[in-house]
């Protein structure tokens, strides 16, 4: 075991890939993202396998698409099926644990309403998962923005906590994950730390400096915050009556404290890094920086997430810092997507994983190398309930994207021509041939009914 690096996992939820500097915002400071993205691998075609936090999480603890491992939904779902994965799935921790790695947890888990990551083949967890965090008894919440939360309209969307940054609780998990590296370091085996923040997920209840850090007058319309096509799109619709924002002013407020919500994170992943160097685990750590999802943020005036097949929402960011193994400022454009990084952490652990899973291991990519049989094209699938019970699937290339959704028409997007994906090229006869191969594709990898 000598010779395998430790892995330090950092996994956010809801953070759209472009909110990163590095990936092309403009307004948004992701200082230490950046430095990550400088010194490893910047993945710009990765996705997930479903915009959903549990289905999601669950991929990427097994492998597997949400069809397959069972959790459809959110575990806390109202008319969810499944509540907790069956143990008998395989799970990347439980597998580098019986190879010899001390593997800890720190953040939100939501995979499961009992089970914990204890059972997954953590060694360690440091739980926090709950929404009371974010408004802690006794504590007001100042200069609430215009939008509330629809299940909750005495809540705001965002808003000021007056609390000291070291008592914000994506803080707080920051230096609980510190503090499980200064355990870890004397050991002779190596580790597995994966931390999971909960933002940028809503609510964006933030401490100063980052509640007031843009200014919402500042920010740009996104180029397809008013959508047409989205007027015919019955999840779209759905997602309007609840989470639709009719102009930007409102908008550009969310906007702004989402913003605000990446870049603490942001500073608090650099935390956790200078411990790393502090520590003299650098050299000898592979990072991994990714999301569960992304989220709308105004795009199509849509917030959150749901039966919709955006890139806003499936398009992750994915960054790899892997000392001796990856050039510095590497960039790979290979379609990966969230179900890939469980047979990677196996491989890069030494490990033995199963062969029938729907990742593929990317060291090859990490190395530089680009296998002739690597997929030209990645699948997607919205199953759940919670924010529109419409099932859909995607499949996406670099330049074409399909959904298939239950209610509502076809969409093919040509990504290359309209990146905003404001025109459905369904009739356009150009692309009938690949509609219907796509179509019989979509129903191979997942038979549900359209």
């Amino acid at each position: 075991m000598s010779n395998t690096p430790n892995i330090l996992f950092i996994c956010c939820d809801q953070l759209r890939r472009d909110a990163l500097g590095v990936n092309g915002s403009a307004v948004c400071q992701t200082t230490h993202l950046d430095r990550l993205a400088a010194e490893g691998m910047n993945f710009s075609r990765a996705f997930t396998v479903s915009a959903l936090c549990s289905p999601a999480r669950a991929s990427l603890l097994t492998g597997l698409y949400p069809h397959r491992h069972g959790m459809t939904d959110n575990c806390n779902a109202r008319k969810v099926e499944r509540r907790e994965l069956p143990l008998d799935l395989p799970a990347f921790s439980r597998i580098l644990q019986a190879a010899g790695y001390r593997t800890g947890y720190v953040g939100k888990w939501h995979v499961g309403q009992e089970r914990t990551p204890l059972d997954w083949g953590f060694d360690d967890y440091l739980p926090g998962d709950g929404w009371h965090e974010w408004r802690p008894e006794g504590v007001a919440l100042e200069k609430p923005s215009r939008m509330k939360l629809p299940y909750a309209p005495e809540q705001p969307m965002a808003a000021r906590v007056p609390l000291p940054l070291e008592e914000y609780p994506e803080y707080q998990r920051a230096s609980a994950a510190i503090d499980m590296l200064e355990r870890y370091a004397g050991g002779d085996e190596p580790f597995l730390l994966r931390l999971d923040f909960f933002g940028p997920h809503y609510p964006h209840y933030l401490p100063e400096p980052y509640a007031s850090l843009y200014d919402p007058a500042q920010i740009r319309p996104w180029a397809n915050f008013a959508d047409a096509l989205a007027d015919g799109h019955a999840g779209a619709q759905w997602l309007k009556r609840r989470w639709g924002v009719a102009d930007w002013d409102t908008c550009a407020e969310i906007v702004a404290a989402y913003y605000g919500h990446t870049t603490c994170i942001d500073y608090l992943v650099g935390r956790v890094l200078e411990a790393l160097e502090r520590l003299g685990l650098a050299e000898a750590t592979m990072v991994v920086f990714t999301a569960d999802h992304g989220d709308l943020t105004g795009a199509h005036g849509l917030l959150q997430k749901g039966a919709v097949g955006y890139d806003e929402l499936y398009r992750i960011p994915l960054l790899v810092r892997w000392p001796g193994s990856i050039e510095a400022g590497a960039k790979c454009e290979a379609m990966v997507e969230l179900v890939d990084l469980m047979p990677t952490l196996v491989e890069v652990g030494g490990a033995d994983g199963p062969t029938d899973l729907d990742g593929r291991s990317v060291v090859p990519l990490l190395r530089g190398e680009h296998p002739r049989d690597w997929r030209e094209e990645v699948f997607a699938e919205y199953l759940g309930s919670q924010n529109g019970d419409m099932p859909l699937r995607i499949l996406r290339t670099g330049q074409y994207k399909l959904v298939c959704g239950a209610a509502g028409p076809l969409e093919f997007f040509n990504l290359e021509e309209d990146p905003g994906e404001l025109a459905n090229g369904v009739g356009d006869p150009a692309y009938e041939d690949v509609i219907r191969d796509w179509s019989g594709s979509i129903d191979s990898k997942c038979p549900y009914p359209q």
